[in-house]
């Protein structure tokens, strides 16, 4: 398993322990989840933006590829294995890559 998907699996893993609705990761900060309706961050190091870009490379279903690279917007689903399966969202912003998972 590549360091990208490690850290967002293990920020997902969290997630779902602590009962939270959405992830929500911006590039060059650390992750927050949504509890009770608040994103909270994460005691964690920030996500660099070259992995947040890899993360979605890699995880985005190649007939989406074109709309990715080309919008810079994609909605798909990712399975982490014994965590669960998430909608995702994944932007550009600022300059930067965003992703939320539901």
């Amino acid at each position: 398993m590549s360091l990208h998907t490690e850290i967002f699996n293990d920020l997902l893993k969290l997630a779902v322990e602590s009962g939270a609705s959405d992830v929500v990761v911006k590039s060059n900060k650390p992750g927050y989840v949504r509890l009770s309706g608040r994103l909270k961050p994460v005691d964690m190091d920030p996500i660099a933006g070259t992995e947040a870009q890899a993360f979605v490379d890699d995880h985005v279903p190649r007939i989406f590829k074109q709309q990715w690279e080309t919008l810079g917007q994609i909605d798909f689903a990712y399975t982490a294995e014994n965590i669960g399966r998430f909608r995702v969202n994944a932007f550009h912003q600022r300059g930067t890559v965003s992703v939320v998972f539901r």
